[in-house]
């Protein structure tokens, strides 16, 4: 059971394979455009939505629910989060 569950872990929770530490991962995501739902403010965390889902976003940038913004990078804790920058309409 033991065994299983460390397999299963891997599988489900992803890895990257044959990329270097601090080589940048490019997985489709970044250039994405999304719509925020929760305000962002510099050093203070809001949501966005992307593909269906609720992301924590970050920006240097002041956004309102309902303003577009578009993805920068994978935010400095990881995968669970994204930088986002504002799309001017």
């Amino acid at each position: 059971l033991v065994l299983l569950r460390a397999y299963l872990k891997r599988v489900f929770h992803g890895r990257l394979i044959g990329s270097a530490k601090g080589e940048e991962f490019e997985d489709g995501v970044v250039g994405s455009l999304v719509s925020v739902t929760e305000p962002i403010r510099p050093n203070m965390p809001g949501k966005v939505k992307y593909r269906g889902s609720y992301w924590k976003a970050y920006s240097d940038d002041i956004l309102q629910a309902g303003d577009s913004a578009r993805i920068i990078s994978h935010a400095e804790e990881g995968h669970g989060a994204f930088r986002v920058r504002k799309v001017e309409e």
